[in-house]
Parts: C-alpha cells; sequence; structure tokens
C-alpha cells in the first residue's frame, strides 16, 4: 500500500518536475506496456496452473517449487503495485493539461500501463493464493 502511493507520488511528480527544469517530459514506450501485460499473463498462468495442480488434481508440488512460486507472486504484487501507482500517477497529472497528441498518447499508454500494473498485482496476489496447501477432508 505505502509503495503503490509512494510511486502515485513520484509519477505525478515527474510530469512538475519536467516543466519546472525545463526538460522534455518522458515518453511511455509501447514495448513498456506489451511488456507489463506478458508478465501478468505469464504469472497469471502459473497461478492457474499451480492453483490446478494443488487444489483440483491435489498433486504435490516439491517444496523448492512452491516457495519459488510464491517469492514470484510477492514479487510480482509488489511490482505490480508499483507499476500501477507510477502511472497512474502519470496519468493523473496530465488531467487538466492542453490536451495535444502526445499528451493524449502518454494518458492512453499510461493508463494501459497502469492497468498492466493492477493486473500483474493481482495475478501476483492470485499466485501467492494459489501456493496454499489444501486442508485434508476431515474422516
Amino acid at each position: 500500500m505505502v509503495l503503490g502511493l509512494v510511486a502515485l507520488v513520484a509519477g505525478w511528480s515527474v510530469r512538475r518536475l519536467a516543466q519546472r527544469l525545463d526538460f522534455a517530459e518522458p515518453l511511455i514506450g509501447v514495448w513498456g506496456v506489451v511488456v507489463i501485460w506478458l508478465l501478468a499473463a505469464g504469472v497469471a498462468w502459473q497461478a492457474w496452473w499451480t492453483w490446478r495442480r494443488l487444489q483440483r488434481r491435489r498433486e504435490p508440488l516439491e517444496p523448492y517449487r512452491a516457495v519459488n512460486r510464491l517469492v514470484l507472486g510477492q514479487a510480482a504484487a509488489l511490482g505490480g503495485v508499483a507499476v500501477l501507482g507510477w502511472y497512474a500517477g502519470s496519468v493523473l497529472s496530465h488531467l487538466g493539461a492542453i490536451v495535444t497528441q502526445l499528451t493524449d498518447e502518454r494518458m492512453w499508454r499510461g493508463g494501459l500501463a497502469a492497468a498492466g500494473g493492477l493486473a500483474l498485482m493481482l495475478a501476483g496476489l492470485w499466485l501467492e493464493r494459489a501456493c496454499r496447501v489444501p486442508e485434508d477432508p476431515a474422516p
């Protein structure tokens, strides 16, 4: 939560700082947005596969693999929060700005990147939850 708020403020302040120092504001690259969505899809696939193996089929998972997936889920959730906060702050900083093609592009790409960060965070939380060992049914 705190990481997301810090990233939100940092993303919001980039535009203000660029204006104050008379620098060009950085563009949000298309490939950056694509990579965020690919990461979210990969983590979601891993969460689905782990959930299906542990919860549905009740197959054992080696402890080191379970720990690796748990750590991946936590890292994805934290990274997703940071990405979501940064790009949401960037989009918020452009609200009320003069609408140009470049501003419009920054807002669209920032919105897609923020949505990708949200998807990455949710996929990471799902992977963490999928790593839980199911309880044995009572006899």
